[in-house]
């Protein structure tokens, strides 16, 4: 335990360095949201409603810029790491580290998630607000935010760590990766809200880990179950079963292919 936290302070001072990458996203997104406040309150006034699809205007304005605030609590490069890192041959001295890969890139990805919740979350909920205030938010809507947008960060990892086991087959995993990133975007409410699919559709998702990744922490961000614990507690029950299900997963695919790989010298 005490070597994963120094690896995850390791990584923070390497993702420290790169400060203004992570600041860059604090001049463009109130751009978008912006935008979007014009193009919805054009669409709600056109349509003469206050509500469309269970969404006041500002919730929908609101909508993307809470799904960029979930990317920036669970975005990670775990399966590009491995990917690159096999076609390298680097995979081997993570291999003969006293931690298995799986921890390496887990304090890897934490390291860098905490770096962009202290330069882009926390100060971007200020400048945002600013711009647009979330008049619909309240304390218990953000807690409820963060622990399920912290569910969805061990989640989204063990999803991406799963689709990097597929480089040592393919050497390359950026096509099953594009695959994922489709899957999440449709199916996880990224593009669009999840209430203007299909009913059919909609109902196969709840089935499927993508909805739990983007959609789910995005609602009770903008606090559309006010009061409805028991939506809440159904939705972290199921994120966890799907942690659980990934990393089990993981960690056959992960032992599987290390009986596969072999390098130069070994």
């Amino acid at each position: 335990m005490k070597s994963f936290c120094e690896m995850i302070k390791m990584n923070i001072k390497i993702y420290i360095q790169h400060k203004w990458g992570f600041l860059f996203t604090l001049f463009v997104q109130p751009v978008v949201l912006l935008i979007n406040y014009f193009i919805f309150t054009s669409i709600y006034a056109y349509n003469g409603t206050a509500v469309i699809k269970g969404y006041e205007v500002n919730q929908m304005i609101w909508y993307y810029t809470a799904v960029h605030f979930v990317s920036i609590f669970i975005w990670n490069n775990a399966h590009q790491n491995i990917s690159s890192k096999v076609l390298s041959g680097d995979i081997s001295v993570d291999l003969l580290k006293p931690t298995n890969l799986y921890l390496i890139e887990l304090a890897d990805a934490i390291g860098l998630r905490l770096v962009g919740i202290l330069l882009e979350f926390l100060p971007a909920v200020f400048i945002y607000s600013l711009v647009v205030f979330p008049d619909f938010i309240s304390i218990i809507s953000v807690l409820q935010f963060l622990v399920t947008s912290i569910l969805s960060f061990f989640l989204y990892f063990n999803l991406g760590f799963f689709v990097g086991m597929f480089a040592f087959l393919l050497k390359r995993s950026q096509t099953i990766n594009a695959i994922k990133d489709v899957l999440v975007n449709v199916f996880g409410g990224v593009l669009i809200p999840l209430e203007f699919y299909p009913q059919a559709i909609a109902g196969v998702l709840d089935y499927l880990p993508f909805k739990y990744i983007f959609y789910w922490p995005v609602q009770f961000f903008l606090n559309r179950h006010v009061g409805e614990l028991s939506v809440f507690l159904r939705v972290t029950v199921i994120q966890l079963i799907w942690i659980l299900l990934l990393f089990a997963l993981a960690q056959v695919m992960s032992k599987s292919m290390m009986r596969r790989y072999c390098a130069v010298g070994g």
